[in-house]
Parts: structure tokens; sequence; C-alpha cells
């Protein structure tokens, strides 16, 4: 059985009665909370973790650049953020994806289809994201560990990825190779 999405939606309340709907059709499993404002919300990112949020673009006490601004200094989840609109051009949604959504909605003929995609979409790319990070944070301190051995080597050598053939004969003396396992 597919485990349920943790879903949060930032908007009023016939809105989201909508998207309620909209995944229901499409049977995405999902626990959905809900807020009606900014403030709401933020507290409710306080203590739950989300697996998505969907945020209305105009709030009563913030637009949906400015509670992107203020949820993503707050969510150490760093959970996906998708804007939801009933107005908007290139400009806006531009503007909305370079301060970290990612995607932009209109609410204008939306389908369940789409929302739902939409949906998958931003979660498994923040799923890489997060694996690519922990990549970089491991090779990090692999490197800073490794560094007082290297010093100590005349030449060092590097082969990251799937290596054909190695042939260690023609390495210089005192060469370190290291080879990452999958």
């Amino acid at each position: 059985m597919e485990d349920s999405l943790n879903i949060l939606i930032i908007d009023d309340e016939v809105d989201r009665i909508n998207v309620r709907h909209l995944l229901e059709d499409e049977e995405v499993n999902a626990i959905i909370h809900e807020a009606s404002n900014c403030a709401s919300g933020r507290e409710k990112i306080k203590l739950n973790k989300f697996d998505c949020i969907l945020i209305d673009y105009k709030l009563p006490d913030a637009t949906g650049v400015e509670v992107l601004e203020k949820i993503r200094e707050e969510d150490q989840n760093d959970s996906p953020l998708i804007l939801l609109t009933g107005m908007g051009d290139e400009e806006l949604a531009t503007e909305v994806m370079k301060k970290g959504a990612s995607d932009y909605l209109s609410k204008n003929n939306l389908k369940g289809e789409t929302l739902a995609r939409s949906i998958r979409n931003a979660i498994q790319v923040r799923s890489f994201e997060k694996r690519c990070w922990r990549q970089n944070w491991l090779c990090l301190k692999v490197r800073n560990r490794i560094a007082p051995l290297l010093k100590r080597c005349r030449m060092s050598y590097f082969v990251w990825g799937r290596t054909r053939e190695l042939n260690l004969s023609t390495l210089p003396s005192g060469s370190l190779v290291l080879i990452p396992m999958n």
C-alpha cells in the first residue's frame, strides 16, 4: 500500500475544497492539512512535516511571493512549494520560480491530473535534490578526512564514477587512488 502524502493547502476555503476534490478524483492518497492565511500556514509548518505545500498567490495577510520567502526561511524539511493563482502572467511565474517554487499553476480550468502530476513531480525532484545534497556533503566529508593523507603523497589520482580499467602499474609510486563504490 502506498504511503499517504502529507499536503498543506494555504488558500481560501472555496479553493481548498476544490483542490481537495481534484486530488480525491485523481485518487491521490493524501492527508490534507488546511490553512486560510500565511500566519496559520507557517504555524502548521512548524508543527508538521509536509511532502508538498500548495500556496495561493493572494492571501489575506501576504502575497504568494512573501509566503514563499517566509516558508523557505522556516521550513526545515525544505518541502516543495507549488503556487496556485487565479491571476498572473509569465513575469509572476518567473518571479515565484526564482523565489523557490517548484511549480506555478493557474486555478483557471485546473484539472486534477495536472495538479496530481505537479505534486508528484515536485516531490520527486525535491527528493533527488536532497540525495544530491547528501552525496555532496559526504564527498566533502571524505575529502576533509583524507586531506592529510594526500599531503604526504607525491601525486594523487581521484577516479570518480565507474571506471573501465585502471592499470596500477602505470601510476607513479606513492600515488593514492580512490574509487568510490556505489
